[in-house]
């Protein structure tokens, strides 16, 4: 039997070089993907995610789903993410697992955009895991206009240190864009 993962948090970057910007549903959508061969698999950047739930539910196949998340974010997200996922396939079961807050369980939800999935152990960091392509990434940009002031701008602030030991290309865009995102 087919099941599927769903975790509801995460971070990690894209390569910029491969973005193409698509319409569906009429949301603006930057899609990018990340090319592995038969393990290959779609990043969606947009906003109203969880409210076109054929997005979603073209990826998910079988007939249950696992959702991992956090006590922050499943108030928010879960029952909205779970109502898509099951208008489109109402045979689908649905289960949570909610982990609490924290430094110590973020590499459990830690493997949005990439395949790391790892956890800490006590002689190191990332010591125990296993690289699992997902079906696709959908980055839901509606969800950072619930992140705190402070938490934003260090987001912003990551984004900026990324960018500049990339090429410098997305720094400019940032800076043009800066009140704006901060603004929401």
């Amino acid at each position: 039997m087919k099941s599927s993962l769903i975790c509801l948090a995460g971070k990690d970057e894209v390569n910029k070089d491969r973005l193409i910007s698509a319409r569906e549903n009429g949301s603006d959508i930057i899609a990018v993907n990340v090319d592995l061969g038969n393990r290959s698999y779609p990043v969606y950047v947009g906003s109203g995610f969880l409210n076109q739930p054929g997005l979603l539910s073209r990826h998910v196949h079988g007939k249950q789903a696992l959702m991992v998340t956090n006590t922050k974010i499943a108030p928010l997200f879960l029952d909205k993410a779970v109502k898509a996922l099951q208008q489109e396939n109402t045979e689908i079961a649905v289960e949570a697992v909610i982990l609490p807050d924290g430094e110590q369980f973020k590499n459990m939800v830690d493997s949005s955009v990439g395949g790391k999935t790892v956890i800490n152990y006590r002689v190191g960091k990332n010591m125990i895991g296993a690289i699992y392509q997902p079906k696709c990434v959908l980055v839901d940009t509606d969800t950072l206009n619930y992140l705190p002031n402070k938490e934003l701008a260090s987001r912003i602030a990551e984004a900026i240190k990324c960018e500049l030991v990339n090429d410098g290309k997305f720094f400019e865009w940032l800076e043009n864009n800066m009140l704006a995102l901060l603004a929401r």
